[in-house]
């Protein structure tokens, strides 16, 4: 999470340098031209550059140019973090946003819908719940494959490795105790020639 707040504090302030620049060029162009840069709009600066450079350059973005910063260079969201889970033969991938209001969607529908057991919602709370962040953020999840069951750990496993970029140290060695990080590779053994089952033996008769 230090990291991450590090790379938005750069980012601010090159987004703040690069708005300033856009502002003082727009009111250059607009003085040029004779028109107040208070309404000077996109459509005014791109009329103006054309005039004033014009340009025979066939490729339309190898000509002069001039957009606001939020064209080029878009504002990034709250702190958004992507992991996947797995449990036996169930696959997810979530996405856990920072300074949410406890929206929990799965496979675009509310988690409540597609989990109805409460054992299972219980196992996708649990990790909002333990580090706290409960109606803390939005979680954004899809998961394929296997039962109810084995889909909800795969979730919660995803939804625990995501978590990760919010706490500290502490924190991230108590969810590794409580097998929150830990993934479930098993997966059914199959059935092996001349036995009955995977493990199983036929009967063995005398005569």
């Amino acid at each position: 999470m230090e990291a991450y707040l590090e790379r938005a504090r750069k980012y601010n302030a090159f987004y703040k340098e690069q708005l300033a620049d856009f502002e003082i060029g727009k009111r250059h162009l607009a003085n040029m031209m004779g028109q107040d840069p208070e309404f000077f709009t996109q459509k005014d600066i791109d009329e103006a550059i054309e005039y004033l450079f014009p340009s025979g350059l066939f490729e339309p973005r190898a000509r002069p140019m001039m957009k606001h910063p939020d064209k080029i260079f878009p504002r990034r969201k709250e702190a958004e973090f992507d992991e996947s889970g797995r449990r036996k033969s169930c696959w997810s991938k979530a996405t856990v946003v920072g300074n949410g209001v406890g929206k929990y969607v799965i496979n675009g529908v509310d988690f409540r819908d597609m989990f109805p057991r409460q054992q299972d919602r219980e196992q996708l709370l649990f990790p909002l719940q333990f580090t706290g962040f409960m109606n803390k953020v939005d979680v954004d999840a899809s998961v394929d494959g296997g039962g109810p069951t084995g889909q909800a750990g795969a979730v919660r496993v995803a939804v625990s490795r995501a978590l990760r970029s919010f706490v500290g140290k502490d924190m991230l060695e108590q969810m590794r105790i409580a097998g929150l990080l830990t993934i479930d590779p098993r997966l059914r053994e199959r059935k092996k020639p001349g036995q009955e089952g995977a493990r199983r033996k036929f009967t063995w008769k005398k005569r």
